[in-house]
């Protein structure tokens, strides 16, 4: 058998790089620091998300209270809990959701506006439909928020 070149043996994967040690060093850990924002940044968005959903449901409960409202609340609850954990199903649940409520929203809107309900019905609404939207881009397209639930499931 013919021994291996020292080349297999320790390669050299940076020797035809320009940059020296130092500065691959301090790339690195701005990627680092970098990263660390990112996943700082969709943590908080995805627990404000979920505590959003919690404190919802808290007070559907409240004003609906019935069997279905207890069991709806345990859901939220639930789903809540799995989209902090990085359950990604729930991310994508969360955000068609939020899309479809959105849309039903804005046809209730079209059917109610001939009835003359008064303006903060309409802020309610208005702030209801793009709180919505928001929430479901921010879970679609938020590189933060897929960084964390990324690292919440890895």
């Amino acid at each position: 058998m013919l021994p291996l070149p020292q080349t297999d043996i320790s390669p050299d994967f940076g020797r035809m790089d320009s940059e020296s040690r130092e500065e691959k060093q301090r790339a690195f850990e701005e990627y680092e620091a970098r990263q660390k924002s990112r996943y700082e940044t969709g943590k908080r968005l995805v627990y404000l998300t979920a505590g959003i959903y919690t404190v919802y449901g808290l007070l559907d409960l409240i004003l609906n209270f019935s069997f279905g409202g207890i069991i709806s609340f345990c859901v939220e609850i639930g789903l809540s809990i799995a989209l902090c954990c990085g359950v990604r199903w729930v991310r994508w649940w969360l955000a068609i959701g939020n899309l479809l409520s959105s849309f039903l929203l804005l046809l209730l809107a079209f059917e109610a506006a001939p009835e003359g309900l008064p303006g903060w019905f309409w802020a309610f609404w208005a702030v209801s439909i793009a709180a919505s939207i928001i929430t479901a881009v921010l879970l679609i397209w938020n590189k933060s928020v897929r960084e964390f639930l990324y690292q919440q499931a890895n």
